[in-house]
């Protein structure tokens, strides 16, 4: 705004108004939208019959001149001149927009201008006296749009402050284009950046993989092994019970045995005790008592081959129990190695949701990312259009600087 003040202050002083009596005044400051081609056209055409000069005798013109602010107006009304509308008009071309060059505020303040400076002309034409005979009144507003002639002292001043705005402008693209050249190369280094770390993260989510793969192999394998010595330690324990049984009935026997020969002990002492009372009968006795010590004897051979037994079947059950104990022991620690194996497999399954979680994430930026670098792409192109269109704003800079 205040490149706007500094511009209307430069301008101002050359829109004061100058007494008729040969000055020009602030209305023949008005400046036309019309093309020089239409302006010859319009003074093509034939002026009225009131507006008509009378000629001489001999044909000729009257020696009468038109008042000095008519003359001045007809000598600035060449359409060799540069039209304030023709300056207007060339802002609104593709290669010179005030919205590309990033000042759309003082785009809207130049016709905002342009229209203060007519408002003020057309004022002051109101309020000044008319001095002028009816023939001039209607030559005036046959060539009420006039044309400057860029030479023109009153030019000089607005070309000077429009070349100083406009080389503005175009220091202030030159300093936004490098600007958003740095952003670029700064987003394609992010960029690239980027892709690294993605690759790096999806080489360690395929190692992780890899091993997820490897404890799942071990885990079935420890499964298998655990089954086969499950059904191993079941077998051995049938057996266990088959033998315990068979033991069990062996001790029976025993007992049994242990008992008869507790009774023939019984006898036998009896016996002796009686023998006295019982000579007479001593031989059936002696009978009863050589069968009773062959039954003895085959009894006691009977019960040192239980005995081995006894002892060997001991020694089995003794053998048994160690191996169940052993296999108690490889139980408890396969158990244990599952219960390793099982939080390892667990930990792993937290760190896979950690990396999914991660990845979404990455992704999430990614798209973040990728959203921005379309709308840098899309900054760019404009500032390529830019570019593109800054052949045409130096030609135009040489057309301002050249008039």
């Amino acid at each position: 705004m205040e490149g706007e003040a500094e511009f209307e202050q430069e301008l101002e002083p050359e829109m004061e108004t100058v007494l008729p009596e040969g000055k020009v005044g602030s209305a023949d400051l008005t400046y036309s939208d019309i093309s020089p081609e239409d302006e010859e056209a319009e003074g093509s055409t034939p002026p009225d019959d009131s507006a008509r000069t009378e000629e001489g005798p001999d044909g000729e013109l009257p020696q009468e001149a038109s008042p000095p602010g008519l003359q001045h107006r007809r000598t600035l009304s060449q359409p060799s001149g540069l039209t304030l509308g023709e300056l207007s008009l060339s802002t609104e071309e593709p290669g010179f927009s005030l919205e590309d060059s990033g000042a759309p505020a003082r785009a809207e303040s130049l016709p905002s201008f342009l229209d203060r400076i007519q408002q003020l002309s057309l004022s002051e034409e109101g309020t000044a006296e008319p001095v002028e005979s009816e023939g001039s009144e209607e030559v005036d507003e046959a060539s009420q749009l006039l044309v400057l002639d860029p030479n023109h002292p009153l030019m000089l001043r607005f070309q000077t402050a429009l070349k100083s705005y406009l080389t503005r402008q175009i220091e202030k693209l030159d300093l936004e284009l490098r600007g958003l050249d740095v952003a670029t190369k700064q987003s394609r280094v992010q960029r690239q950046e980027l892709g690294v770390e993605l690759y790096r993260v999806q080489q360690h989510l395929a190692h992780l993989q890899v091993q997820l793969e490897k404890s799942h192999d071990r885990h079935s394998l420890a499964a298998c092994d655990r089954q086969r010595m499950e059904q191993e330690l079941q077998r051995m324990r049938v057996l266990y019970i088959k033998t315990s049984e068979a033991t069990n009935q062996e001790r029976k026997k025993l007992a049994a045995l242990q008992a008869e020969v507790e009774t023939l002990a019984l006898n036998l002492f009896y016996m002796q005790n009686v023998d006295q009372d019982v000579r007479n009968d001593i031989r059936v006795m002696k009978l009863v008592v050589k069968k009773s010590e062959a039954e003895r004897a085959r009894a006691e051979l009977d019960k040192k081959q239980q005995d081995l037994h006894v002892d060997q079947l001991t020694t089995q059950a003794n053998h048994l129990e160690e191996q169940i104990a052993l296999f108690e022991a490889q139980s408890f620690a396969q158990a244990e190695e599952t219960r390793v194996l099982r939080k390892a497999v667990s930990e792993a399954c937290t760190e896979i949701d950690a990396i999914h979680v991660e990845k979404k994430r990455i992704l999430q930026q990614w798209a973040a990312c990728l959203v921005g670098m379309k709308h840098r792409d899309e900054a760019h192109r404009t500032i390529q259009q830019v570019v593109r269109y800054r052949p045409r704003l130096g030609a135009r800079r040489g057309r301002v600087s050249g008039h």
